[in-house]
Formats: structure tokens, C-alpha cells, sequence
């Protein structure tokens, strides 16, 4: 087990550019040191000889290298050199065989080293918001690891990731990526995060049944893979400004989807079988080909936001009446039917339900006769 947790030194946000006076009478025996905000250039050699620290932090000061003697502290379980202007780690770093969190975002890294495979104590690397080009091969065997966050970086692909058998968060969103490798033997997953990329295609999520949240948003695809109905535990799905032309059948086989967000796409139906999952509390087909809204939707008792502007919807069915819970409905740019007494009573309904929800309705309001076609209105 851990040691239990000792002394805590200190040093944070005064303006320091080297250690003080004290610094090694209180750190020496300190399990935790940090040195946050401060004005540090080089990193301080005093540190290099502390034995009892477990957690040591120089955030957000202007180290621009650290020593490979840093490799020496061989009992280091967290080191924290976040926002600072490091353009690497140094290849002695990858010695901290029970270092468990190495946390280096927002530097100027351009690769991680090649060794960092050997720290198979790892659970979590954040190196998010850097100029990371390539990922190490190593990187793809670290068993222990729960959390790789190399978002906002300059990746153009991944290497294989068949060891990261633990991880329950991957974050990968804004960076070049065009090709994912496979996913599925990640059977802890709950969170990935896949966002601004130009990825094609999704591979196969079969059985991930841990997985809670899928984003994937501004990407390329055209579609989603049937395989993520086995995925029993999704909330949410986000796959919006994509140029998906239809969802799999299979979405309705995950019972505890509440989210999805597939708003500017290629969509022509709002596919019948996702309108039997129970619990959906949130339908965004905005900006799609859509010509109707099904009736099915009606029976959706848990839906509380439906988002379907911008599309080619010309009358809404009469079932939407019971949807009592709605709080935020979105209609306008839709070519709806002035006259069509039933479109109008249901927009009315809607309108009435997100004012008593104390939510936000926008609608084209239908217009008798001519004219200008609809008339937008916003009610707060």
C-alpha cells in the first residue's frame, strides 16, 4: 500500500526563481512539494536530492528543460510540470518506475520520450494542448494506465493500443487524426473523446459495456458502426457536423441512452428505433434533411429538449401535445404549413409547456394567407 501521507512543503505563488533559504529544512522530510506559480527558468537542483517526496508540482512557472537526474527520484508517484515551456521530457523521466500521474499539459512538447513504456505504474498522462506530431509505440502498453488525455495536440495517427486493457478515459478531440486504431478490447472504457479530427470511420466498439459518453463531433464520418448498440452503459452520443446519412438500427438496444446530438449532418428520418428507448431526454437533429418528426416521438415521457431547426419538417404530428416536460424546443427554418390546423395547435402545446417549464421555445410561428413565408419568433 501507499505510505501514509506526511508533511506538506509549500512554496507556491511567491514570485521565486530559485529555492529559499528553507527550503531543504522543510522539504527533506515532505512527502508532498510544490513550487506552483512561481518564476522558475531552470528547474532547481535542490529538489533532485529529496528522498521522501511521493508528489511534487512545479505547475505553471517557465521551465524550459528538466534535468534527466530527475529519473533519480525513484519514489515519485505524481509529478505535475503543467504550464510551463518545456519543448521535451527528458528521456530520464521514463526511470520513475512508480510514478502513477505525469501530468504536462500545456507546454510546448513536440513527442513524448520513447521509453515511456517501461513506467508500467502509470494511471494517468495529461498532455493536453501541446505540439505532439507522433505518439511512441510504448505507449500503447502501459496496463495500468485509466487516463491518456493528448488532446489538442498535432497528432495525425495512433499507434495500436491493444496493452491499455484499464483505461477508462481517452481524449483525443482536436488534433489531425484521420485513423483510429482498435478500440474494442478497451472493455473499462466510459469516456472518449474523439472531436475535431478527420476520422472516416469509427472501428468497432463491440461490447465496451463501461462506455457512458461517445463525442465525436466535426469529424468525417458517414455513418456509425451498428457495433455500438452493445455498448449497454452510453448516455450520450455526439456525433454533430458530420456527414452521417443514417444511424444503425441498433441504437434502441442501449437502455440507458438519455443524449443524442447529430445535428448538421445528411439525416433524412429520425430512425424508429431509437424512439424506443425510454429514457431519451435530448433529440438535436438540427440542420439535417428531415421531412417530419415521427409520432413515436410523442411517447417519449423523459423528453426535455428537442432540437430540430433547420430542416425541411412541413408538419409536426399531434402527439407532441403530451410531451409536458419539454423545456427547450427549437423549430424555426423549417418550411412548416401556415394552415395546418394541427401543426398549429401542437406548436401552441410546446410553446405553452416550455414557458410553464420555465425553459426556451423558438419556433416559426405559422402564418395565414401569403406573405413572406414563416415567421420567426423567440420566446424567452
Amino acid at each position: 500500500g501507499t505510505p501514509p501521507r506526511g508533511e506538506e512543503a509549500i512554496f507556491d505563488e511567491q514570485e521565486l526563481s530559485e529555492v529559499p533559504a528553507d527550503f531543504a529544512s522543510k522539504a527533506a522530510r515532505a512527502t508532498k512539494v510544490t513550487l506552483i506559480k512561481n518564476k522558475f527558468t531552470t528547474f532547481p537542483s535542490q529538489v533532485l536530492s529529496l528522498r521522501a517526496v511521493l508528489e511534487l508540482s512545479l505547475a505553471e512557472n517557465e521551465l524550459t528543460s528538466l534535468p534527466d537526474e530527475l529519473g533519480n527520484m525513484a519514489q515519485l508517484e505524481n509529478l505535475d510540470v503543467s504550464e510551463n515551456k518545456l519543448p521535451s521530457l527528458p528521456a530520464g523521466v521514463c526511470r520513475l518506475s512508480n510514478l502513477k500521474m505525469l501530468t504536462a499539459f500545456k507546454n510546448e512538447l513536440t513527442e513524448l520520450p520513447d521509453g515511456i513504456g517501461a513506467m508500467k505504474a502509470l494511471v494517468e498522462i495529461n498532455v493536453f494542448n501541446n505540439k505532439i506530431t507522433a505518439l511512441p509505440p510504448g505507449i500503447g502498453q502501459l496496463g495500468n494506465l485509466e487516463m491518456l488525455n493528448v488532446a489538442s495536440n498535432k497528432l495525425a495517427s495512433v499507434p495500436p493500443l491493444t496493452g491499455l486493457v484499464n483505461l477508462k478515459r481517452l481524449a483525443l478531440f482536436w488534433n489531425k487524426i484521420s485513423v483510429l486504431p482498435p478500440l474494442d478490447h478497451m472493455k473499462d472504457l466510459e469516456e472518449l473523446q474523439l472531436s475535431k479530427n478527420t476520422i472516416g470511420e469509427l472501428p468497432s466498439v463491440q461490447g465496451l459495456v463501461a462506455l457512458k459518453s461517445l463525442t465525436i463531433n466535426n469529424n468525417n464520418l458517414t455513418g456509425l458502426p451498428p457495433s455500438l448498440g452493445s455498448c449497454s452503459s452510453l448516455e450520450e452520443v455526439a456525433a454533430a457536423s458530420n456527414q452521417i446519412t443514417s444511424l444503425p438500427e441498433t441504437l434502441g438496444d442501449m437502455p440507458e441512452l438519455t443524449k443524442v446530438v447529430v445535428s448538421q449532418n445528411k439525416l433524412t428520418e429520425i430512425p424508429l428505433s431509437l424512439l424506443k428507448v425510454a429514457g431519451l431526454a435530448t433529440l438535436d437533429f438540427a440542420d439535417n434533411a428531415l421531412t417530419d418528426v415521427p409520432a413515436d416521438v410523442g411517447s417519449l415521457d423523459s423528453l426535455t429538449n428537442l432540437f430540430v431547426q433547420g430542416n425541411k419538417i412541413t408538419k409536426l404530428p399531434s402527439s407532441l401535445s403530451n410531451l409536458s416536460g419539454m423545456k427547450r424546443v427549437t423549430l424555426t427554418g423549417n418550411p412548416l404549413v401556415a394552415d395546418d390546423e394541427e401543426t398549429k395547435a401542437v406548436v401552441e402545446k410546446l410553446k405553452g409547456f416550455c414557458e410553464t417549464n420555465k425553459g426556451k421555445f423558438q419556433g416559426a410561428e405559422p402564418e395565414a394567407g401569403g406573405g413572406g413565408g414563416p415567421a420567426g419568433f423567440v420566446c424567452a
